[in-house]
């Protein structure tokens, strides 16, 4: 029997592969660009190990003191939040070309920090306060979003927000202009 190994080294077989055997802690996980990937129970995805890599990262620049909690919290709104409000505006300009179609969605999703843990309580101080912060920020411009905790039974804390009806912002900007 052909087989491949998981991150953990073990081996998995074609049923793994095809997601019908999830004995062992062997799981199928397809990206958003096809390719296959196998993860076990215990270790993050690949998805949560970057989002894990990029919060550890800032967290040691604060513990350094080559950032200060308040560059951490305006750098997680420029670098993450705006830049993706920004990126979906503009698709959403794009899509409504002649020969486009407009009804693509008007909303994006954005991980605001991921940590481990296994409860809400366990994340950091700097990871609540950075949520306070662009909560604050997406209120005063007038969004419509959602909050996400996600607790990953990887023992990963993901915090998302989904930045809602880009399109209706985008109009109501327009009008005050």
């Amino acid at each position: 029997m052909h087989e491949r190994h998981d991150r953990g080294g073990r081996a998995a077989s074609r049923r793994a592969l095809a997601g019908r055997d999830r004995r062992g802690g062997v799981q199928r996980v397809t990206s958003a660009k096809g390719k296959l990937t196998l993860v076990n129970d215990d270790v993050p995805t690949p998805e949560e190990q970057r989002w894990l890599s990029v919060w550890a990262d800032k967290r040691r620049q604060v513990a350094e003191g080559s950032m200060t909690p308040e560059d951490v919290h305006e750098w997680a709104w420029k670098n993450k939040v705006l830049n993706a409000i920004d990126v979906t505006i503009q698709r959403i300009k794009r899509s409504e070309r002649p020969g486009r179609d407009p009804r693509l969605t008007d909303h994006t999703w954005v991980t605001v920090a991921a940590e481990r843990g296994s409860t809400r309580d366990d994340t950091s101080s700097l990871a609540a306060d950075t949520l306070t912060y662009v909560i604050r920020k997406l209120e005063a411009r007038g969004h419509e979003f959602d909050v996400d905790w996600m607790v990953s039974s990887r023992g990963v804390i993901v915090i998302s927000i989904n930045v809602k009806a880009l399109r209706a912002f985008m109009n109501r900007k327009k009008a005050t202009a």
